[in-house]
């Protein structure tokens, strides 16, 4: 049957009134099409995924050094890793926690400074929220937005009792690294230690460079495509089959997201043959972004652990990289028989004294060809751009006794002999790797 076709502008409009299309219904079906097409936009807006978040911490109270000739104990942490309580993560969705990102208040009213900071990390994600006098705002203002936060923090509170939270106290030689810094008694309210306004000048900067790195794509490996966090799905679902090979018998395919925890900038999409055994997927894992010095590697998929070869699975009862006592395999084991269900997550360590850890999740399967090659990479995320602490260059080098403080250990060429530490000879590239900075890699 043939598709009826669409009426042109001067034709006789199709619901009979006997006026031209373009007079009569046309505009009405182009404002309908209109708003549909901003509503499929809107719905295609990126949510927070709930299942990827790994760790939440919440730290609030009351911010002041006189707290403590009163006998207060300052701020209160709390932190939820997964499963995190589901009364959290329902707040979390129903109040769109994603949309509030960023600092909220206004420390300078009131005093003492009462400082709320909710931190949410996913696999590619660090959230960050920081509210100052929360109570006084809600008080002065009308603001939705606020209160959305303030029913978040209400969740938080509430779900500190239950067994899954860790609850500490701040110590007081650690405040000035976190706190909005409340005024001491003797300053006037607007007045910063320089030891505390360097801190925060410090963090904020690292912030604002995390969340650029949330924004940055990929390019895809098989075509050279420009593609995003949000398109490569799409864009892969074409362009994978459109790359296979074309001898060769159809097998199964699966494809795996890589991602590095706290590190948002690093991701990886790769299509694997599930015939495949996990000795190449970690091989591949570190030829692109891990070997260093042939250390020992694991993968954590579901109730069993795979080691790599030279780990002794007889020592494996009585070992275990996190203390716990779990089945010890060989990765000398098939894709097929290892890894999960489409949509679960398992995970990667890589050197089990300076560990770097990777998050897996299986995003797809298909039917297909790729040749000889048992893994092959889809997708790698575009290169983050880290400054240089002295001038704000883009640097091509890092200190890794300073790499805890993420902002103050880069440096270009020009100023490297000026870095702070003064260890030289253990400077190291900056290179496009989860990886960089520990131990001897160099990429």
């Amino acid at each position: 049957m043939a598709m009826a076709q669409r009426p042109g502008r001067n034709d006789p409009c199709p619901c009979g009134s006997g006026v031209k299309y373009k007079r009569c219904c046309l505009p009405r079906e182009e404002a309908e099409r209109l708003s549909q097409s901003q509503a499929t936009a809107q719905a295609a807006e990126p949510r927070l995924d709930l299942s990827t978040i790994q760790h939440v911490r919440y730290l609030r109270g009351l911010d002041e050094p006189a707290h403590k000739k009163a006998g207060r104990q300052g701020l209160r942490v709390s932190e939820w890793s997964t499963p995190v309580p589901s009364s959290i993560l329902e707040a979390f969705e129903r109040e769109r926690i994603e949309e509030l990102e960023g600092h909220w208040g206004d420390e300078r009213v009131g005093r003492p400074v009462q400082l709320d900071r909710i931190e949410v990390e996913t696999d590619t994600d660090l959230l960050t929220i920081e509210v100052a006098n929360r109570a006084i705002c809600l008080v002065a203002s009308d603001d939705e937005e606020l209160r959305r936060i303030h029913r978040v923090c209400g969740a938080l509170e509430h779900a500190e009792g239950g067994e899954a939270a860790t609850v500490t106290t701040v110590p007081e030689s650690r405040r000035a690294r976190i706190q909005l810094v409340a005024p001491a008694e003797s300053v006037d309210v607007n007045a910063r230690t320089e030891e505390a306004a360097a801190a925060r000048r410090e963090e904020d900067e690292l912030a604002a460079l995390l969340k650029e790195h949330r924004r940055l794509g990929g390019s895809c490996a098989l075509c050279g495509a420009a593609v995003t966090r949000r398109t490569v799905t799409r864009h892969l679902d074409r362009c994978a089959p459109a790359h296979d090979a074309t001898r060769g018998a159809p097998q199964r395919l699966v494809r795996v997201r890589v991602t590095a925890p706290g590190l948002p900038a690093y991701w990886l999409d790769v299509e694997a043959r599930d015939d495949a055994r996990l000795l190449a997927l970690d091989g591949f894992l570190r030829e692109i972004w891990l070997e260093c010095c042939g250390h020992l590697s694991q993968f954590e998929i579901g109730p069993v652990d795979y080691f790599s070869p030279g780990f002794d699975l007889r020592e494996a009862d009585a070992w275990s990289v996190f203390g716990r006592r779990r089945p010890a395999r060989s990765m000398n084991v098939a894709l097929a028989r290892a890894l999960p269900p489409v949509g679960q997550r398992f995970t990667y360590d890589y050197d089990f004294g300076s560990t770097t850890r990777l998050n897996l999740t299986v995003t797809g399967e298909r039917i297909g060809r790729i040749g000889r090659t048992t893994v092959r990479l889809l997708v790698r995320n575009q290169a983050p751009v880290w400054s240089c602490a002295t001038c704000g260059e883009p640097a091509t080098g890092m200190c890794p006794y300073c790499l805890g403080a993420e902002a103050s250990a880069f440096s270009c060429d020009r100023h490297r002999v000026e870095h702070r530490c003064g260890e030289d000879e253990a400077w190291l590239p900056v290179v496009n790797s989860p990886r960089m900075g520990v131990c001897g890699y160099a990429g």
